[in-house]
């Protein structure tokens, strides 16, 4: 599985999980001042997929490295980058259009 995180935008947080035959797709918005809800977001969205042990399966960690809202960007990196230390998976960063088509 892999998961991809794009917080590029001004006010929205995208989360993608993606196995060879299922993609899930949830967006969440958010203030911009408030980026430290990300996280939570994130894990609300594992857990509505009843993913119990986080790491478990994921195999990629996909992130956005821009264009886009200069927090945000640095948010994603940022979790992607821990996730990615937690869990010993790869971490990848991509354009913005490049995790759109990954991620469809």
């Amino acid at each position: 599985m892999t998961l991809y995180i794009d917080i590029s935008d001004y006010n929205k947080a995208t989360f993608v999980l993606k196995n060879e035959k299922k993609t899930f797709r949830k967006s969440f918005k958010i203030d911009s001042h408030e980026s430290f809800k990300t996280l939570g977001y994130l894990e609300k969205f594992l857990s509505e997929l009843r993913i119990k042990d986080k790491g478990l399966g994921i195999k990629r960690v996909v992130a956005c490295k821009g264009p886009g809202s200069f927090t945000g960007v640095r948010v994603g990196v940022t979790i992607a980058e821990a996730l990615g230390l937690a869990w010993k998976t790869k971490v990848k960063f991509v354009d913005k259009n490049q995790i759109d088509k990954l991620s469809a």
